[in-house]
């Protein structure tokens, strides 16, 4: 991650890559893909050996955003223009930052819109603000900078969150209060209940459209639920779209909710899908996957990052179905993939090994 204490090039350039590695893997002249070495040995070569195990042609070699990051990522976003994250320190603090930069890059000096915060993770934005949660707390920052203190839209030492989502007006919470929203101009700390704790006891993740709310639930019934409520709330009277599977992260788009569901060892798992109106408790499988790290989608495709015990892989399907072969966009190597972002043409994501990496292909 990059923070007040370490300066590091932002790059958002395509650059040769060198060394036949994965992205991240020093060249013959010991420079990283994506920054400048002396030249005298980097072969003007793929990035990947593994090429041939690729749909993508093997000059497909992602952008490097931000390089040699040497805190941990826990969350991405992306809007028009910027890229937003949060980080975290190695080790047992959780001292983090939230960070910004133009996605054509910021000479080595991101807007560090908040620092020193505690285990900052599940970044979102809207037009206007960022926000993010920290233990007992859900908070907010001008996406210009807020002098690095950041308001808190809801707070409490008893206060678990965690999964939010901002359509704009409000924010949208998961917690150990059920599923509820605080205004983003602020709430006076009282979020309104949309589902309250009988209908979801332990919710997980949550996505939200123009009228509804979803959410993964791990509370209701043995190996979970996808469910749903209106925005002008559902009290005790939720909408259970699947049973089972044990859902995880949740995504929707025009037509349809996604969810991923690993098996009981975690190390592989599937995506599923249902019509937002219902399925009749039968999700469609889209796909086998790998162990899932992270879900995104737009109406066209479903995105997803992916990873097994040899290497990490960024992978699509059709939102309405790929025969159970979806495409390998880019294989990133011995990596673990993360936190994917759309915007209208790249998908964006990190790798959490160290040094980590933000990285961007097209989407198609």
């Amino acid at each position: 991650m990059i923070t007040l204490r370490v300066s590091l090039a932002l790059c958002v350039t395509m650059t040769a890559c060198g060394g036949g590695g994965a992205p991240g893997d020093a060249g013959r002249d010991g420079a990283r893909d994506g920054e400048p070495g002396d030249g005298a040995t980097d072969a003007a070569t793929p990035c990947w050996s593994v090429a041939a195990s690729m749909d993508a042609p093997p000059d497909a070699c992602p952008t490097v955003l931000d390089d040699a990051l040497l805190e941990v990522p826990t969350s991405l976003v992306v809007d028009e223009t910027t890229l937003y994250w949060t980080e975290q320190e190695q080790g047992v603090s959780g001292e983090g930052d939230v960070a910004s930069c133009p996605k054509s890059g910021c000479g080595g000096n991101p807007t560090m819109l908040a620092t020193f915060q505690k285990f900052p993770t599940a970044i979102t934005v809207d037009a206007t603000n960022v926000y993010w949660i920290v233990p007992g707390a859900v908070l907010s920052c001008a996406k210009g900078g807020c002098g690095g203190n950041p308001t808190a839209l809801v707070s409490g030492s008893m206060l678990s969150v965690l999964s939010i989502a901002s359509d704009g007006t409000n924010v949208y919470l998961s917690s150990n209060q059920g599923i509820g929203f605080c205004a983003a101009t602020g709430c006076n700390n009282t979020p309104t209940i949309l589902a309250s704790p009988s209908v979801a006891p332990n919710p997980l993740f949550l996505a939200v459209d123009g009228t509804t709310v979803y959410w993964t639930e791990n509370g209701v019934v043995p190996n979970g639920t996808v469910m749903s409520c209106p925005k002008s709330g559902c009290g005790d009277a939720a909408v259970t779209l699947a049973t089972g599977l044990m859902p995880q992260l949740i995504v929707v788009n025009a037509s349809g909710v996604y969810w991923n569901a690993p098996n009981q060892s975690g190390n592989t798992g599937a995506i599923w899908t249902c019509a937002k109106t219902g399925c009749n408790g039968t999700p469609t499988m889209l796909a086998n996957t790998d162990e899932v790290f992270g879900l995104a989608a737009n109406d066209t495709n479903v995105f997803w990052t992916q990873a097994n015990n040899v290497f990490g892989s960024i992978v699509r399907c059709a939102a309405g179905g790929c025969s159970n072969s979806p495409t390998t966009m880019i294989d990133v190597g011995a990596t673990r993939p993360d936190s994917p972002s759309l915007d209208q043409t790249n998908i964006y994501w990190f790798d959490q090994y160290v040094p980590a990496q933000i990285l961007t292909v097209p989407q198609e």
